[in-house]
């Protein structure tokens, strides 16, 4: 998931002359030494490639740490009340991966755009890809929060959501290393729903408010006024 992740927006950066460190076949050079040399780390631990098998059955946990999964357990609690065999995890859990799907190819496109900045916004546009993957994929362990976090540290845009998220993630580990989020399906994924819900319409009324038309006029700058003297 990294790899596909991460890969289209270093393909940005490999197309583009990047500014005091040569051409771009030299930029792809470095991309693909710089993956030969991951792949050579992980061979030659010992540990091999088993974690690719693994992460087939990680659909396989229903927690509501994940928001889609959230989402899709709360559906199923209310469904349930009229109907006993209702699940509504899976039609959720897809509809969040067609979303996703949709993000990261905007977020690419966005990125693509922008051939005068074209390293700082393939990070900026690598962190939020990340961030989105986290927050719609199927399944959620605290530490996927780091990814996201790592690449954004490194840009000047805000992190403050989030850093919150890898702070609260870190309190679903319980001390022997046991996932809370097993242990309170319920009211953990009515709560979560909500959540999000309250984050979507604060988000909303935000950009309401933004595009209002007396804010976008105060927002325009003033052409500025010559020095009386």
């Amino acid at each position: 998931m990294t790899a596909v992740v991460i890969l289209p927006f270093a393909a940005l950066v490999a197309f583009h002359r990047v500014a005091g460190r040569g051409s771009a076949v030299g930029a792809a050079a470095r991309v693909v030494a710089g993956s030969a040399v991951a792949a050579a780390l992980t061979v030659g631990s010992g540990l091999g490639v088993g974690w690719i098998a693994g992460m087939v059955h990680t659909g396989d946990l229903v927690q509501f740490s994940s928001p889609p999964t959230a989402i899709g357990m709360t559906l199923t609690y209310i469904g349930r009340a009229v109907r006993p065999g209702f699940d509504a995890v899976p039609a959720v859990r897809l509809l969040a991966l067609v979303a996703l799907a949709v993000i990261l190819v905007g977020l690419w496109l966005r990125c693509a755009r922008r051939a005068d900045d074209a390293v700082p916004a393939a990070l900026h546009g690598a962190g939020l890809a990340f961030a989105a993957t986290v927050a719609l994929a199927p399944s959620f362990h605290p530490w996927y929060v780091l990814a996201p976090l790592v690449l954004l540290a490194a840009t000047t845009h805000r992190t403050g959501l989030v850093m919150a998220a890898a702070t609260g993630a870190a309190f679903l580990v319980l001390p022997d290393g046991g996932g809370l989020a097993r242990f309170a399906k319920f009211p953990g994924a009515p709560l979560m729903t909500i959540l999000i819900a309250l984050m979507v319409v604060r988000r909303w009324r935000r950009r309401a408010a933004g595009s209002s038309p007396r804010q976008a006029a105060q927002a325009t700058p003033t052409a500025p006024q010559p020095l009386v003297r």
